[in-house]
């Protein structure tokens, strides 16, 4: 049907009698990122197709599977790669006004102090005055209030509070703001509080009332799931921590990091990835990945069955400062190392491998290593333009040697 060119890839549509060749594009618009492109052609959805990471056409996306490659005398089953997650919402500004919808209409805003009540009636949702945020502080767990016999229950937006809607239908509502449509987080459930009439342990009953059971410690190298809403979002295992961000519709993994790079130190990291802070979280000492600090609450950790909390460590103090410029009274040994700067834009930056300069970038360019004989060699360079940041890794092949993508920041 089509055929690659040395810069193009052909595009394929569906015509009267079938599939059949509609133009050639170029590959240079479409640079590999690990998720699938789509185009609009003759009124058709097209989805890009690859051999391994390679673009090789651009096909009608219901029927991609029936696709195969022909190369080299053999034949080979096309990859389709998945979608590209959706963009993270952009964060509730301070102050911002939220609009409480149902089907597109506005019940009910918040204003700088209060948030609007909204209950079901015969024609549906309807505004039944407001409380006062201050009455309703964020603790990480819902509030329900009762109103016209029905149960309401606390919406959020992050950790704002903005509203109080039917808890029968949370679920259909959303909040508007600044033009953007964020949906509305229910938080879990407060613990019931300890039953007054529970019997008091005495010598004679040590086992009334006594502590759980100590969890199992985590081994090293177990591999944990981060689960939110009974799903799991993502999983720590094989030396990589997941970074997830809030999503369009909730938590969503966004890539990964080492967790050598965070070694335990007692105090929490913190992260900015797509403009959302993140912090690590942990079970016992071994960092588990990075999370909004407002979703911590949500998330538990499974591991070989079992669940176990998630653990947020306190700030780094601030570094000690001496105004004689002697050294501090009483240093912190194990306190960690200031935050490094960020580094200047248009900064060059030099891969060094065992105390040598093996590349540098430029203004418009990076340098490519592969192993040598002896270790890494400088193997020429690429230009930043074709790798656009996109929160997950790129592999390209050069001298035989699959080379990934690595990053200072958000910085390739």
């Amino acid at each position: 049907l089509g055929s690659t060119g040395d810069s193009t890839v052909p595009v394929i549509v569906r015509g009267p009698n079938g599939p059949e060749f509609f133009d050639d594009i170029d590959v240079a618009a479409f640079p590999y990122t690990g998720f699938s492109y789509e185009i609009e052609r003759d009124g058709q959805t097209l989805v890009s197709i690859y051999l391994g990471t390679t673009l090789i056409g651009f096909v009608p996306k219901d029927l991609a599977d029936e696709f195969s490659a022909f190369y080299d005398g053999s034949t080979y089953p096309v990859n389709v790669l998945p979608e590209p997650p959706s963009p993270p919402m952009p964060p509730l500004p301070p102050g911002a006004i939220v609009d409480i919808q149902f089907n597109g209409e506005t019940i009910g805003s918040t204003t700088d102090t209060t948030v609007p009540v909204i209950v079901m009636r015969g024609d549906g949702p309807a505004l039944d005055g407001s409380v006062a945020t201050e009455d309703y502080p964020y603790t990480g767990y819902s509030y329900d209030v009762e109103r016209e016999g029905q149960t309401l229950v606390s919406v959020y937006v992050g950790m704002t509070l903005v509203g109080f809607v039917p808890k029968s239908a949370a679920s259909s509502f959303t909040g508007l703001s600044g033009g953007e449509a964020y949906p509305l987080d229910i938080l879990p459930d407060a613990p019931p509080p300890p039953s007054p009439d529970a019997p008091i342990p005495g010598p004679e009953s040590p086992a009334q009332g006594s502590p759980p059971a100590p969890l199992p410690p985590l081994p090293p190298s177990a591999t944990v799931d981060l689960v939110y809403g009974g799903s799991i979002i993502a999983s720590a295992t094989d030396g990589q921590i997941p970074i997830i961000i809030d999503g369009e519709n909730g938590p969503v993994r966004a890539g990964f990091e080492l967790a050598s790079a965070f070694p335990y130190t007692g105090f929490s990291y913190e992260l900015s990835h797509g403009g959302q802070l993140l912090v690590s979280v942990y079970v016992g000492r071994q960092i588990v990945g990075f999370m909004p600090g407002h979703d911590v609450a949500s998330f538990t950790a499974t591991s070989d069955g079992v669940i176990y909390p998630l653990v947020v460590l306190e700030n780094a103090p601030p570094s000690p400062t001496t105004p004689t410029g002697g050294m501090p009274d009483s240093p912190d040994q194990d306190a960690p190392p200031s935050p490094l700067p960020p580094i200047p834009p248009g900064a060059v930056v030099e891969l060094v491998y065992g105390g040598t300069t093996i590349g540098a970038t430029t203004a418009t360019t990076v340098p490519v290593l592969v192993s040598g004989g002896t270790g890494p060699v400088l193997y020429g360079s690429v230009n930043i333009a074709n790798y656009p940041y996109q929160g997950t890794t790129y592999t390209i092949v050069r001298g035989g040697q699959e080379l990934v993508s690595v990053y200072i920041d958000e910085l390739l």
